[in-house]
């Protein structure tokens, strides 16, 4: 069954299977190089990620009743942890994405060996797949739109139980590193 937790595991195995930190940053390089090209088209304000060192942008859509998940950066490491969150959720239902647990890279290999910052991008990347996937799922339910930046619809989130974290951190201007905030005049570099 291809589902997120037998993805999960299957990484897991080849993330463990690694045997030191060159060999992790190797190997997120490699995965961003298998990532589909990014339109240019979709490199706007409302999929670029924002309040990081490097930039990121983000594209989610559903065909079919799943997801299909753009994304690209300016950095081959970040690239490269998008790379393992598409991986994971494209192809999922916008359900079977707000239901993943995705604590599990604070473990093992990256608890290990990626840098505190590096670290909170990866769980700020897996809360923007989980708000785009919210918003998708409500857009499919009202029969509107097909496509979505996780940040590309203005007003208040849809009335499900799990949009409480998702809804706060939106409201805050959340970046991927804890605590941090964008200013209003940075950069806009993930």
């Amino acid at each position: 069954m291809d589902c997120f937790e037998g993805r999960r595991n299957a990484l897991l195995k080849e993330l463990n299977a690694l045997p030191g930190e060159g060999a992790l940053y190797g190997f997120l390089m490699r995965q961003g190089e298998q990532l589909p090209p990014f339109a240019e088209e979709w490199k706007t304000e409302a999929c670029l990620l924002r309040g990081c060192q490097y930039r990121v942008w983000l594209r989610l859509s559903l065909k079919d009743g799943l997801l299909r998940i753009d994304a690209d950066s300016d950095s081959r490491i970040s690239r490269g942890l998008m790379a393992l969150w598409v991986r994971l959720f494209s192809g999922l239902t916008p359900g079977e994405a707000l239901a993943a647990d995705t604590d599990f890279f604070r473990q093992g290999v990256f608890g290990k060996w990626l840098i505190p910052s590096r670290a909170n991008a990866l769980g700020n990347m897996a809360s923007r797949i989980k708000l785009g996937a919210l918003r998708l799922r409500q857009e499919a339910r009202s029969g509107n739109g097909v496509s979505v930046s996780p940040f590309s619809q203005p007003g208040p989130l849809p009335e499900f139980p799990e949009q409480g974290p998702l809804q706060r951190m939106e409201a805050v201007g959340d970046s991927c590193h804890d605590g941090c905030r964008q200013e209003k005049n940075s950069s806009n570099r993930v």
